[in-house]
């Protein structure tokens, strides 16, 4: 598996995993054990950080934006 799909792969399990906890476990902890099982031989693990700390530094706006595309799901 190419290393950045791997890392992509990698940072949504994560967080999902967190989430799934409500957001109480530590989002910190579960990233490294996911890296450690399924990408022990990443290269770059630096990819897989940017996206998690991304999207937690964004978290507010993505709700918003997933929200407001079910409501418009929901419409229909």
């Amino acid at each position: 598996m190419a290393s950045r799909h791997l890392s992509r792969s990698i940072a949504m399990q994560s967080l999902y995993e967190w989430d799934f906890s409500e957001k109480k476990s530590d989002l910190q902890k579960i990233t490294e054990r996911n890296i450690g099982e399924f990408g022990p031989g990443l290269e770059d693990k630096s990819f897989t950080w940017q996206l998690v700390t991304g999207i937690v530094q964004h978290i507010q706006e993505i709700d918003k934006i997933m929200i407001d595309l079910d409501g418009t799901q929901n419409k229909s």
